[in-house]
C-alpha cells in the first residue's frame, strides 16, 4: 500500500494512497469478517441510503441534481424552498453499499439504463487512483473544456462564444476575472487551475480578495445577488446548491441529445454524399430515432430531432441572456437579483426538460 512506487505517485497524485488502502481495508473486512462487515454495511450505508431514496423519489429537485453529487452525498429532504442537507457518504463503501442500491431502486423506477452507466462511471473515476499528475489536471480540463470530476463544461455553454476574457459564470472570482482581462484568457479556466492547485483553501482566498478588487475598482463594483446558504464560505460544503438551471441534469442531457442528433444530421448527409440515396435511406432507416426528412423550402435534408432541439436551444440563449442582464445590472438591488436569477434557472431547466419530452418520434 504504501510501497516505493505508491510512495512516489502519492506526491503527485492526490489521495492515491489513500485510495489504494481504502480498497485494501475494504478487501480485508470482507475476506476476514463477511458476515459482520456486511451487516454493518447494510444497516449503517444500505438501509439509510434506500430510505432517503424513498422519500427523494419524487421531488423534481432530486431528478436535476446532478449524479456525481448524488453518488458523493447523502441528500436530506427539505421542504420546497428550504436548503437540503448534505452528507458526504464513506469513500467507495457509500458507492457500493449506498449508491448502487439507490441507483437500482431509481432504474427500477425510471427504466433508464442510463443511470445504472452513469453509476459504474462515476464508481470507477471516484474508485481508482488517479493516473494524472495534479499538476497537469487542471490544464488538460481546460483544454478539452471538460471538468472531469463535474462531467461539465469549464467554460459555460452560454458563454463559450463570447471573447475569452468574458467566459466566465456567477460562480467564478473577481480575482480570476480581473487576471483574464489581463492575460486574454477564460477566467472560468484561471478559476479551474487555482482551484485545481489549491482545492477548498484557494476558494477561501478568492472569497476575501474578491470584496478587495471591488471595493478599490480593480473589477466592476456591481452589487452580487444575495447569498444562500449554498452560497456563503464553509456552510456550502454541507448544503446543496439549488439543481436548477445550466448545470441541471434536464439541461446537461438537452445538449448531449442535440449534440448526438446534430452529428446524426450530418452523418447522414455524408452517407448521401458517398453512397447516393439507397446508402442515405438505409442510415436512415437505423436511426428512425433522428427523424431524418427533406426541406423542400430550403433543398436539404434534415434531422427533425436536431430541428426541435435548435429551436429550443435558442429560447435558452435568451433566457441566459435574459439572466446575465440581471447579473451585471448596477440598479437591481442583490435581493430582486437573486429571485429572478433563481426565477429564469427554474424556466431554463423546465424549458430543456419539456424539450425532450416532446422530442419528435421516429
Amino acid at each position: 500500500m504504501m510501497g516505493t512506487v505508491t510512495r512516489a505517485l502519492n506526491q503527485i497524485i492526490p489521495f492515491f494512497g489513500a485510495n489504494v488502502g481504502s480498497w485494501s481495508r475494504l478487501a480485508r473486512e470482507a475476506r476476514e469478517n463477511p458476515l459482520k462487515a456486511s451487516t454493518k454495511a447494510f444497516l449503517g450505508i444500505t438501509l439509510p441510503s434506500m430510505l432517503l431514496y424513498s422519500v427523494n423519489r419524487n421531488d423534481p429537485r432530486w431528478a436535476e441534481t446532478p449524479q456525481w453529487q448524488k453518488d458523493v452525498f447523502w441528500i436530506i429532504p427539505t421542504p420546497e424552498g428550504v436548503p437540503r442537507p448534505r452528507i458526504p457518504k464513506p469513500f467507495m463503501l457509500g458507492h457500493v453499499f449506498g449508491s448502487l442500491p439507490e441507483r437500482f431502486l431509481e432504474y427500477l423506477d425510471k427504466k433508464d439504463p442510463e443511470l445504472l452507466q452513469e453509476w459504474s462511471r462515476n464508481a470507477a473515476n471516484q474508485g481508482t487512483p488517479g493516473i494524472l499528475p495534479q499538476a497537469i489536471l487542471p490544464h488538460i480540463e481546460n483544454i478539452s473544456n471538460h471538468s472531469f470530476f463535474l462531467d461539465r463544461p469549464i467554460v459555460p455553454r452560454a458563454v463559450e462564444d463570447a471573447p475569452v476574457e468574458f467566459q466566465y459564470s456567477g460562480q467564478t472570482s473577481e480575482a480570476a476575472k480581473a487576471l483574464g482581462k489581463w492575460v486574454n484568457y477564460s477566467p472560468a479556466k484561471i478559476d479551474n487551475i487555482f482551484r485545481g492547485y489549491t482545492g477548498t483553501l484557494g476558494r477561501y482566498v478568492t472569497d476575501t480578495i474578491d470584496p478587495i478588487l471591488k471595493n478599490t475598482g480593480v473589477t466592476y463594483n456591481i452589487p452580487d445577488p444575495s447569498l444562500e446558504i449554498s452560497d456563503m464560505p464553509v456552510l456550502r460544503s454541507f448544503f446543496a446548491r439549488d439543481p436548477y438551471g445550466s448545470g441541471s441534469v434536464s439541461v446537461d442531457k438537452f445538449y448531449r441529445e442535440l449534440e448526438k442528433f446534430e452529428g446524426m444530421e450530418k452523418l447522414f448527409r455524408v452517407h448521401l454524399e458517398r453512397g447516393g440515396m439507397q446508402a442515405g435511406n438505409r442510415y436512415r432507416d437505423e436511426n428512425p430515432e433522428a427523424a431524418i426528412f427533406y426541406d423542400y423550402r430550403f433543398k436539404q435534408w434534415y434531422s427533425r430531432s436536431a430541428r426541435s432541439l435548435r429551436l429550443v436551444g435558442g429560447m435558452l440563449a435568451e433566457l441566459r441572456r435574459s439572466q446575465r442582464e440581471y447579473f451585471n445590472s448596477p440598479t437591481v438591488s442583490p435581493e430582486k437579483k437573486r429571485s429572478k436569477i433563481n426565477e429564469i434557472n427554474r424556466n431554463i431547466t423546465a424549458t430543456a426538460a419539456k424539450a425532450l419530452r416532446e422530442l419528435p418520434g421516429p
